[in-house]
């Protein structure tokens, strides 16, 4: 165990000790506000050294960042028994941490009990609450989580709250934490190396009335799913990632009327809306802990590949790759969306278009593994088979685009259909239900 774990686990002794020092002692009480201060102290001085520090459980054993404890003291067990009460799976401290949001935060929560937290809708809104952004509080994973289609929509609601809670602050004129940025993406890393499709079908989901919140997590998932596809190492996918949750943040300083205009915009207004990267990238330059190429994604996600984009960037090279991965997992969500002044494209419609900019607003090679990725019929597409059954596509199917793996939604006479069915669209002999060229062949609805 090294130097850094010895401190990490002194902090976690302190914090046991104030936790239990609150039920002994009045607020305020010295055994309760010099524990605060010990776990504060030796905090900092660990983060002195990095950017967060990360306590978990994985099947009951304690896990400081990727070490595993195994043996533990008496006062540690009783703060991994808290934590297993809560149903705390990770708590993630961040650089910047203040002695009140450990005594006022971490401490209250770690007092508290699960019927509070669910009262306030879960840790985030808790925490939030408390005025904690240094901190974040996530649930365990199990390993059913990390492979089925529940953890992906878990992932997905928590990027739309962690979104709204970095763009509300900053219409308050407040500088945003990075922590629940950055905690959400790395949980939908997980979900496109584990669970490619149940999260990609996710991306399918569009809300007229949140949008910007709908458009920013679907961007996400599409861009990491793509630059994984071309072998971007992990840490370039996390950055890459929370540049593109936040590639619109700057929108929030534009006037709202412009942004949902129902009608062509003028010139002035479009110097407006041209503003945004720019904008975003400011307000990124101001959150603590976000990377230069987070940065460089907000920036340059309208720059496009024949750099003929916004904003103009004197004597800049190319846009990165991380940046072209973001720009045509914005243009592909936005084409696909309805909104006030266009209607939406089909998912298969709006691939054939966006070949139309190969080499002008994308770059070629990447275009065409995104292509492969989604599929002609992405995860999320509804279908109509030619048994005039509808069915929900779930998977690609790379070697026969034309047939991918579906699942059952009302059978050829408008009826539900009950269970699980899903196959993967074949061509076999013509007693098959789904046989032969013409009978397998499934067309968008």
């Amino acid at each position: 165990m090294s130097s850094a774990d010895d401190l990490a686990i002194e902090v976690l002794r302190h914090l046991n000790l104030a936790v239990k020092g609150i039920n002994l002692y009045p607020a305020g009480h010295p055994s309760i506000t010099n524990s605060i201060s010990e776990a504060h102290k030796e905090i900092s001085f660990i983060l002195n050294a990095r950017d967060r520090l990360i306590i978990g459980l994985v099947e009951d054993v304690l896990v400081l960042d990727e070490t595993p404890l195994y043996t533990l003291t008496g006062s540690v067990q009783e703060l991994v028994s808290r934590m297993k009460r809560l149903d705390i799976g990770t708590v993630t401290i961040s650089r910047g941490v203040t002695e009140r949001e450990i005594g006022g935060g971490l401490l209250k929560l770690l007092h508290s009990d699960v019927a509070d937290i669910e009262r306030q809708g879960g840790f985030a809104p808790y925490m939030n609450g408390l005025g904690v952004t240094h901190i974040t509080v996530l649930e365990p994973k199990t390993e059913e989580d990390k492979t089925g289609a529940d953890a992906a929509k878990k992932v997905y609601r928590k990027a739309i709250e962690v979104l709204k809670e970095a763009m509300e602050e900053v219409r308050l004129g407040k500088i945003p934490s990075s922590t629940g940025a950055k905690a959400v993406i790395n949980e939908m890393v997980d979900q496109v190396l584990e669970n490619r499709s149940a999260i990609l079908g996710l991306s399918m989901v569009k809300s007229y009335d949140e949008y910007t919140f709908h458009h920013c997590v679907n961007v996400s998932i599409l861009a990491i799913a793509l630059a994984e596809a071309m072998g971007m190492p992990n840490d370039v996918l996390n950055d890459l990632g929370v540049g593109a949750i936040l590639h619109d943040i700057g929108k929030i300083e534009t006037y709202e009327g412009i942004i949902k205009k129902p009608g062509p915009l003028t010139e002035d207004e479009w110097k407006e809306v041209r503003k945004h990267p720019a904008k975003g990238a400011e307000i990124l330059r101001k959150m603590e802990g976000i990377s230069e190429l987070s940065i460089r994604v907000v920036i340059e996600h309208h720059l496009k590949y024949n750099r003929q984009g916004y904003p103009k960037i004197e004597g800049a090279g190319s846009q990165s790759e991380p940046s072209m991965c973001v720009n045509i997992a914005d243009c592909y969500d936005a084409i696909t969306t309805l909104r006030p002044y266009h209607i939406p494209f089909t998912p298969g419609k709006a691939l054939e278009y966006m070949q139309t900019l190969s080499g002008k607003d994308f770059e070629p090679h990447l275009l065409e593994r995104f292509i492969e990725v989604l599929g002609i019929y992405p995860p999320g597409t509804l279908v109509r088979l030619n048994t005039n059954e509808i069915a929900i596509v779930t998977a690609p199917n790379p070697k026969e685009p034309v047939r991918p793996r579906v699942r059952l939604i009302f059978d050829r006479l408008g009826k539900k259909v009950e269970g699980v069915q899903e196959f993967l669209l074949t061509e076999t002999d013509e007693n098959t239900l789904y046989c032969g060229s013409s009978r397998s062949r499934s067309q968008e609805k």
